[in-house]
């Protein structure tokens, strides 16, 4: 896949997750910086006024077989998910409701057909590989770990 290609799909998945309601920030790759407000700012929704932001990167890719000269590219995009944990405010379940959006938004989705989100015969949707809890710039937060698999077929030149 080019990099144009690589690009294409990182701005369907960034389009997709923006998609959802409430979702709030949402970052096309992970954002770093040297100390905790820094990385707690990059990821503070200013509508819901809390941290609750999302980034994804690409976690793998290898490439398969001529299939009449072409080959299959199978990538893994993790798509990292986290929210300001408040027992009080029921934060569990809005963020439990969340994954399920999200879920929901990335089922049948390709990218204007760009993109076969499968794996082999079997369709291979958007999977929770985790769901925890981390401190994450200072803030004890939810955090979930989404594993969306795209397959594209790539010409042979």
């Amino acid at each position: 896949m080019s990099a144009a290609e690589t690009q294409a799909v990182r701005t369907a998945i960034v389009a997709t997750l923006n998609s959802v309601a409430d979702i709030g920030v949402v970052h096309a790759y992970p954002r770093y910086a040297s100390n905790s407000a820094d990385m707690k700012a990059f990821y503070v929704s200013p509508a819901h006024q809390q941290l609750r932001g999302w980034h994804i990167e690409r976690q793998s890719v290898r490439e398969e077989g001529a299939l009449q000269e072409r080959t299959v590219e199978n990538a893994r995009w993790l798509i990292t998910g986290l929210l300001a944990l408040s027992d009080g405010g029921e934060s569990f379940l809005q963020f439990d409701d969340l994954i399920e959006a999200v879920r929901d938004a990335f089922r049948f989705e390709t990218f204007d057909n760009t993109v076969a989100l499968t794996d082999g015969q079997n369709a291979a949707y958007i999977q929770g590989e985790a769901m925890d809890q981390v401190m994450f710039g200072g803030v004890l937060c939810h955090r979930a770990r989404l594993v969306l698999p795209v397959n594209t077929l790539q010409e042979v030149q």
